[in-house]
């Protein structure tokens, strides 16, 4: 591929558009092909040289947008510890204030290191880890807490991704067929009735969909489909599965109408609410009762609820609604907690909104830019319960704690650690980041798009 770089140029024959390559005329429809082939930093560098090749990037990154994971696989934060994968699939555990029993001192450490892992789930009180050879294993939260190995798979399917819920586990397979087990009060597993399940079941609903993400929120569901398909069970008593019903709960899966004739790129569950990214625009839908929605003080509400443990309502919205701030941001990524999101833009500009998350007690209601970033780019980021972790360009990693109320990001300076996580982050989001790339360029392109210029060499895309 480096020598497709040495030179680029546009040529147009009769009506028929083609380019060199070299010294070789090719064309368009060709370099389409060798497109697919290209890392993410070539076709960058290629969208930004000519409008032929911007169009050929641009629908390729899409196409590749449609095979990325909602999630963060190999990432786990759980109060005052991260577990994650490193790029060798070594399970590490890290403390960012220090081990309980062994002082103040940042503290990394391997975990089972004769195993080797590739994604990780965590539930209210268990976690799930799926190793390299495909095998599913669980264990509690305890530290020394021996491995259980998880069976009733079929032996012709590989696991290639697991996600839990409050105490629901999920496996997807890489053929796109989806299983669950666990608890099932709420038809959560989608498997047409409510009772539990203590060995994993396939989801037959959803046979030949193809699923390739999911996003589990307390007690629901979401999967996307390859035919752009948004589907939805579990718990509704908010409004989350985003069906436009009061319908307390759904126990097989059903499609959002909503978002029926929508190019969708992302989705998002957690807690009691849900989002999902489309091309243009950020939806929201669900619980609000810490503005978490983003979409505004002055936002209608639309339903709400006698919270009867603390006797207050609580505002929720039924059908998805666009996040007003956020239309003209290109976002690519979102973190989600219970209480408080995280938005990052392509060109990395970090935004929040909610509960305790600008240094502040009170919620935010719409999306506003993380002071503590302002001056910083961010590559990535990832939330979880009361914490969120972000990447920045300068290579550093940040590490927040929103339960203090203080909501200042703190450096993790040790050094080992930083990077493990750093090389982690960036390879769990390779698809969230080569779509950011095409869509900061449409967005904002080096030049219009009527005037671009013919480069003797492509230009190093920014967004890296």
């Amino acid at each position: 591929m480096k020598a497709i770089s040495d030179k680029i140029e546009k040529k147009h024959e009769e009506n028929n558009e083609t380019v060199f390559i070299g010294d070789n005329q090719v064309p368009l429809h060709i370099f389409s092909e060798v497109a697919k082939y290209s890392p993410h930093r070539d076709l960058g560098s290629y969208a930004q040289s000519c409008s032929a090749f911007f169009k050929v990037a641009r629908q390729e990154s899409k196409a590749r947008a449609k095979s990325l994971s909602t999630i963060f696989p190999k990432i786990n934060i759980f109060r005052n510890l991260i577990d994650f994968c490193s790029q060798d699939n070594i399970l590490l555990t890290f403390y960012p204030k220090g081990h309980l029993y062994k002082g103040t001192k940042q503290t990394l450490q391997k975990k089972y290191p004769e195993e080797k892992f590739i994604s990780i789930g965590q539930g209210l009180q268990h976690v799930l880890l799926l190793s390299e050879e495909g095998d599913v294993y669980t264990k509690g939260f305890g530290e020394n807490e021996p491995l259980q190995r998880v069976t009733g798979f079929r032996e012709d399917e590989k696991i290639i991704l697991v996600a839990a819920g409050c105490n629901t586990n999920y496996g997807l397979t890489s053929q796109g067929d989806l299983y669950a087990w666990g608890d099932n009060k709420y038809g959560q597993l989608g498997l047409g009735h409510e009772r539990d399940c203590a060995t994993p079941q396939k989801v037959t609903a959803l046979e030949n969909k193809k699923i390739v993400a999911i996003a589990v929120g307390a007690e629901f569901i979401l999967a996307l489909s390859n035919d752009n398909k948004v589907y939805a069970w579990g718990d509704n008593d908010r409004g989350q599965l985003g069906l436009d019903t009061l319908e307390k709960s759904y126990n097989t899966p059903q499609e959002v109408i909503f978002f029926k004739d929508m190019p969708v790129n992302a989705i998002y569950a957690v807690g009691g609410q849900s989002f999902v990214i489309t091309e243009e625009r950020v939806f929201a839908f669900g619980c609000n009762r810490f503005q978490q929605l983003g979409l505004g003080q002055d936002y209608p509400v639309h339903d709400v609820r006698l919270n009867v443990y603390r006797y207050e309502t609580t505002p929720f919205y039924k059908s998805p609604q666009a996040i007003p701030a956020l239309d003209s941001k290109p976002v690519v990524m979102l973190a989600t907690s219970p209480s408080y999101t995280l938005a990052l833009t392509a060109s990395g500009e970090l935004l929040a909104w909610g509960s305790n998350i600008h240094a502040s007690r009170t919620s935010t209601p719409s999306p506003l830019k993380l002071e503590a970033f302002k001056d910083k780019r961010v590559l990535a980021v990832f939330a979880q319960d009361y914490n969120y972790v972000a990447l920045t360009a300068e290579k550093e990693v940040y590490i927040c704690d929103t339960v203090s109320g203080k909501a200042e990001p703190e450096l993790i300076w040790n050094k080992e650690a930083a990077e493990l996580l750093r090389q982690t982050m960036l390879s769990s989001s390779t698809s969230v980041r080569e779509y950011a790339l095409i869509k900061a360029l449409a967005c904002n392109p080096l030049e219009a798009k009527e005037e671009f210029k013919t480069y003797s060499r492509p230009r190093k895309c920014n967004i890296f």
